[in-house]
């Protein structure tokens, strides 16, 4: 074997990322139609003087859930610009998260 070489799995060819479209489409989708579908039922359900304070909740719960997720990026990462908590690590931190807060 020559130094450098990593043997027959070298020469195998790596799936292209377009494989991943269709999840990230469907996981985009589904997120935004259940958004909707929550806010336009919250919103109906309100009454009339209720209906600000029920969008401005459900916006700023977004908020802070964004804010949170760009907190923890800027925190977890390397001086490289990796990051400490990579693929399905990264993600069960964030399942570990919406467990306890929920």
């Amino acid at each position: 074997m020559v130094p450098g070489d990593r043997g027959p799995e070298s020469s195998r060819e790596l799936p292209s990322t377009g494989y991943q479209l269709p999840a990230y489409v469907v996981s985009t989708a589904s997120g935004r139609l259940v958004s909707i579908t929550c806010l336009e039922f919250c919103y109906t359900l309100a009454a009339k003087r209720m209906k600000l304070p029920v969008m401005t909740t459900f916006f700023m719960c977004a908020s802070i859930g964004n804010l949170f997720t760009a907190a923890v990026n800027l925190v977890i990462q390397n001086p490289d610009g990796s990051s400490k908590r990579a693929g399905a690590d990264w993600y069960f931190f964030f399942v570990c998260a919406t467990v306890t807060t929920a």
